[in-house]
């Protein structure tokens, strides 16, 4: 056997056992080799909204509240989220906010942003899990309602995936935030709604970290907001059953 052919046969395998080594890493990590799969079925449609709003927040947005780490197991992601429906469920909250787009990321299957590094670690990296599907199926069961709380104008500090809409439009990107007097800002915000309302038996949306502020420097600011709100509201799937609303200081909560 000639030398240059056993050095291509060599390389071949090399990369034959790595690609092996990769896919055994990722289902190590998504519980498909550890984990017995059972099938599971849950409600259908949107938990109808309470007289009285009793809604509980989770913070994602420097792992705040969930998940307590990056790049953690399926397991792990699902036990920490199904202990956040248990409390809700146990001190008679309704509702959960729960922070679905902290910084023009996402932590939930999504087409137009990238993944959040606070749940994969880097930014853009595949997620094989879904946390707002899964906490939404679990609060169906409890009988809870889930609004996505998506801010329009954080963008993480560093590490943007090329995906990401700021990386793709650095001119969007002012004083560390997205600009919302550009247009293309208002819209990015209508586009998030659209894909959660439609793929997601979510209750609502909540726009959050619109604080005018944190904007002194935007001209017109208010109607900037108006313009984001109304893209939002235009996106709504359901405008029957889902509803839009604001919440200034959520990291706050």
């Amino acid at each position: 056997m000639k030398p240059k052919r056993t050095h291509v046969i060599a390389r071949t395998l090399l990369l034959s056992l790595a690609i092996v080594a990769a896919t055994f890493t990722v289902l190590l990590a998504s519980d498909l080799l550890t984990g017995e799969i059972i099938p599971k079925s849950y409600p259908g449609g949107i938990v109808p909204t309470a007289p009285e709003l009793r809604a509980m927040t989770v913070r994602t947005r420097g792992n705040a509240d969930f998940p307590s780490a990056p790049n953690l197991s399926a397991k792990a992601l699902r036990g920490q989220l199904d202990a956040i429906a248990d409390f809700a469920a146990e001190y008679g909250y309704n509702a959960v906010f729960f922070e679905a787009a902290p910084e023009c990321d996402a932590l939930y299957r999504s087409s137009v942003l990238p993944s959040s590094a606070y749940l994969t670690g880097e930014q853009g990296s595949f997620a094989f899990f879904d946390p707002l599907g899964y906490l939404v199926d679990e609060c169906k069961e409890r009988g809870i309602q889930v609004y996505a709380v998506v801010n329009p104008y954080a963008v993480a500090s560093g590490g943007l995936a090329a995906s990401s809409p700021a990386a793709k439009n650095p001119g969007w990107v002012k004083n560390g935030v997205l600009d919302p007097s550009e247009p293309g800002v208002q819209k990015l915000a209508g586009k998030v709604v659209s894909e959660l309302t439609a793929n997601y038996d979510i209750a609502g949306v909540v726009l959050s970290g619109v604080d005018s502020g944190v904007f002194d420097d935007v001209e017109d600011y208010a109607s900037c907001v108006a313009k984001t709100a109304g893209h939002a509201h235009d996106s709504l799937k359901h405008k029957d059953s889902q509803r839009l609303g604001e919440c200034r200081y959520f990291q706050e909560y």
